[in-house]
């Protein structure tokens, strides 16, 4: 299946839909215009320089925004995340996608910023304070996403190396790119883990304007199949060969679930030592008491009805349920209910 077919494909698949696709229709690796040696390398070249356009009603367009000289990715009602090194500012405007084109007369204003401490973007310092790449702002938007945009799917860890994935952004395109027309093209991994806040592509045709730009997985949660946001781009860099280089989402989920804009809507409804009995459908160990992350995983399911959730010496224990038969006292675990 060609780029443009699998596009055209994706627009009658619902956003987060649970559609799948059998691995044979993945389209093959993109042809784009190789970086030669001596050309320079720059800390943050940021964009594709090839490309195709993003159809109307593709995830790629509903997920994608534009800021004031990158792009972002949308994780929540209000949520925002981009680049770090885009130096984003409250009241700067955002701005929506409907297939390449920005939307007319839709925008929405930027009420805060946050990075990752220890960060410093105005002395380019992409270091946390755990000592790990983070490249990665988020931004709180000062009202709901509107009705045409949706909320990429966060993923709760990393595939590994040589995964297919769809990288997105508005930037320069072969160095024009007027309009801020929204491109994406295709992508492998280089990186084995992000045990380091990162992750690599083998791919780097990258230019002025995408940093902040979603790489987008086709991945399986268990029991469907979903995109979900991997990283956002901070540029090219050097290593045995120029690769675009990502900021982990799963690496900092925890960081960036602390973060996302809480209404009524979204609240987990929690009995202290009680127990949901049900089915299992996935098991997570999030860092110690640390129930924000497993929140917001649950309402990014339509199939996860609640949570069990188990405090321990370790690593937490957070279970995703569904078909919930029983609730009852259970010493030791507590039972979060959704709120829709």
């Amino acid at each position: 299946m060609s780029k443009k077919r699998l596009i055209s494909a994706l627009i009658s698949c619902a956003l987060l839909s649970g559609c799948a696709m059998d691995q044979e229709e993945w389209p093959e690796d993109g042809h784009d215009s190789e970086i030669a040696p001596d050309e320079p390398l720059g800390e943050a070249a940021d964009a594709l320089e090839t490309g195709w356009p993003v159809s109307t009603g593709s995830l790629f367009a509903r997920t994608a925004v534009k800021i004031p000289g990158c792009t972002g990715v949308i994780v929540g009602k209000r949520d925002v995340l981009t680049a770090a090194h885009c130096q984003p500012m409250a009241g700067a405007t955002v701005e929506f996608y409907d297939g390449s084109q920005r939307i007319p007369d839709v925008t929405r204003s930027v009420s805060w910023v946050n990075f990752r401490p220890g960060v410093n973007a105005s002395t380019g310092d992409y270091t946390d304070s755990s000592g790990k790449f983070a490249d990665i702002a988020y931004l709180r938007l000062n009202a709901d996403i509107p009705s045409s945009s949706r909320a990429a799917r966060l993923p709760t860890s990393y595939p590994g190396n040589d995964r297919y994935g769809y990288r997105v952004g508005a930037g320069l395109h072969s160095g024009y790119n007027p309009q801020s027309l929204l491109h994406y093209d295709t992508g492998r991994t280089y990186s084995s883990n992000v045990d380091d806040g990162h992750f690599l592509l083998n791919e780097a045709d990258t230019n002025n304007g995408d940093s902040g730009g979603p790489f987008h997985i086709w991945a399986n949660n268990g029991s469907s199949w979903n995109y979900e946001v991997h990283g956002v781009l901070f540029g090219k860099v050097w290593e045995w060969a120029y690769r675009n280089k990502y900021t982990s989402t799963a690496h900092h989920l925890r960081w960036i679930a602390q973060r996302l804009y809480v209404d009524p809507s979204d609240f987990i409804s929690w009995q202290y030592d009680y127990r949901h009995f049900g089915t299992v459908l996935e098991t997570l160990y999030p860092a110690a008491d640390h129930r924000r992350t497993c929140e917001y995983l649950c309402k990014q399911r339509s199939d996860c009805e609640g949570i069990n959730y188990r405090l321990r010496s370790g690593p937490d224990m957070c279970q995703m349920m569904s078909n919930i038969v029983y609730t009852g006292p259970y010493n030791g675990w507590d039972a979060g209910s959704r709120i829709d």
